[in-house]
Formats: C-alpha cells, structure tokens, sequence
C-alpha cells in the first residue's frame, strides 16, 4: 500500500472513531430513556393508558358508523 492509502484509512477510521465518541457523549444512557417512557412512572402511565383507551374507543366508533369519521369527530 502506498503511503497515500495508508494516510486515506487512517484518516476514515479516526473521524469514525471521533464520531462514535461524539455520539457516546451526548446521547443519553439506556436507564434515562426507561425513565421517561411511561411505563417508567406510574402518572404518566395511567395518563397513557386513558389515551390509549380514548383512540380505541373513537376507533370502534368509526368502524361502527357508516358516516366518514371527520363528519361525527368531535374534539374535546
């Protein structure tokens, strides 16, 4: 390999490497993520539970009605 080359893939592996390194630095950790999904804290579950029941309940609702949905939606 010429010297050129050898320069080349240093080049690339270390900017690799400092991207990594970056990217490591400023994502947050596995454990702070789990805490704000909602199953992480008891409030906001139930809130996302109470959601998720309120889009299943309007989607019932639509199936259930031969009338196109934008015509009966209310938003509370």
């Amino acid at each position: 390999m010429s010297s050129r080359s050898l320069v080349a893939v240093a080049l690339i592996s270390l900017s690799g490497f400092g991207g990594w390194l970056l990217m490591r630095g400023i994502s947050p950790s596995t454990e702070d993520l789990k805490k704000k999904l909602p199953e992480g804290n008891p409030v906001n579950y139930s809130q996302s539970q109470r959601d998720a029941q309120k889009l299943m309940d309007a989607l019932r609702a639509a199936a259930d009605n031969p009338e196109p949905i934008y015509k009966t939606w209310k938003k509370d």
